[in-house]
């Protein structure tokens, strides 16, 4: 089951960086970010659930230097304690990094990277995990819903002007 687990996360930031690789700029890496981790959650329910019931395994040289790498990355943006309780999150860190480089940038309005990354993390995991176990609702078609959740957290007060 770790080993899932494992490879499932491994799996999910590949897709990201899959994703991401393309993006020009930090708006569009975020938002690729956003879209890429939606469409996991889509195309692979239920490992994208496994990922949310088993602690992250600890302990290969593999995982290790990626959360020590993870860390260096993420200590400037929210300082390092907080960077080494993020860094095993990959996913996350990522997502974190690119809201981070947004408002750097000056594409994101937003006043605070973690609040902001883990309010985008929050509204896409509950819509994915909603539309997973509620098939029968009504959603509205992919893609309007999306839109505003993403836009309206991660470029809060509309588009920056130029």
């Amino acid at each position: 089951m770790e080993a899932v687990v494992t490879e499932t996360r491994s799996l999910l930031v590949r897709h990201l960086e899959t994703a991401r690789a393309g993006a020009e700029g930090a708006r569009e890496r975020l938002l690729a970010d956003c879209h890429a981790y939606l469409v996991f959650g889509a195309e692979q329910p239920e490992l994208y659930a496994l990922l949310f019931t088993r602690p992250r395994p600890r302990g290969s040289s593999t995982t290790e230097e990626r959360v020590d790498q993870a860390v260096r990355q993420l200590a400037p943006i929210v300082g390092e304690p907080i960077a080494s309780q993020l860094a095993p999150a990959e996913a996350f860190s990522i997502l974190l990094r690119d809201v981070a480089d947004a408002m750097h940038d000056g594409t994101s309005r937003a006043e605070d990277a973690l609040a902001t990354a883990t309010a985008l993390w929050a509204s896409l995991h509950g819509l994915i995990l909603l539309r997973a176990h509620i098939p029968r609702f009504p959603w509205p078609p992919p893609g309007p819903l999306e839109e505003k959740i993403i836009s309206r957290l991660a470029f809060p007060h509309g588009p920056t002007p130029r």
